[in-house]
């Protein structure tokens, strides 16, 4: 529709690979514990075009232009199993990933540093 969006499964896979730093909660589990509706999770901001360097194949080197969000919110509608995962479990796996894994390209988990996100706090 004409807004810029992100697809709902990078987030969730974000929290999920976030249980590795989770003491008793697996991937496994926690794909069956909680879900992202829609496809899509809308991104409020506007992006700047980012040139970015890589490498193809075997070593070529090759230039991708990339849309960057410097300053950015989204609004992610997570439903969950209240009889397995409790709403500070979920927010806690959320933190942990916009910390330590990201989304996107050359995030944290892919050893770079574009794609970090926090929950924000109740008066924002």
């Amino acid at each position: 529709d004409g807004d810029y969006a992100f697809p709902s499964i990078a987030f969730k896979a974000a929290a999920v690979s976030a249980c590795a730093q989770v003491t008793g909660v697996t991937k496994t589990f926690a794909r069956g514990a909680f879900h992202i509706d829609g496809e899509y999770v809308k991104i409020i901001g506007e992006p700047t075009m980012r040139e970015d360097m890589v490498r193809i194949g075997m070593g070529i080197a090759d230039i991708r232009y990339r849309a960057e969000f410097k300053e950015w919110s989204a609004e992610v509608p997570v439903r969950f199993n209240a009889g397995v995962i409790s709403k500070e479990q979920i927010a806690n796996l959320f933190m942990l990933a916009g910390f330590a894994v990201g989304i996107g390209e050359w995030r944290p988990e892919k050893d770079g540093p574009y794609g970090l996100f926090r929950l924000a706090e109740d008066n924002e």
